[in-house]
């Protein structure tokens, strides 16, 4: 993945995307935001094969665990129903 706003590239393993993103995602139509610059619009994804040459000089970004985060929303104050019986 290559933002070409802000020049960053990042390398990613398919198969560590089957376990984030469902499984049908195809590569060439997934489109995540830049994580440096947040924009859409100017990444590009491309197929990367790395070689022998690669080994130990390429680096991958890999999940590093899973983070939920609790939402909150303001409501206004309203008399709960009754169960009915």
């Amino acid at each position: 993945m290559r933002c070409n706003l802000c020049r960053r590239t990042l390398h990613f393993l398919a198969s560590d995307l089957i376990t984030v993103y469902h499984p049908s995602t195809l590569a060439h139509t997934w489109r995540p935001a830049c994580s440096h610059c947040g924009r859409v619009d100017y990444v590009a994804v491309r197929s990367f094969f790395p070689g022998p040459d690669d080994i130990g000089k390429t680096v991958f970004r890999r999940p590093a665990g899973h983070r939920t985060i609790q939402l909150w929303k303001n409501e206004l104050y309203a008399e709960q129903p009754k169960p009915s019986s």
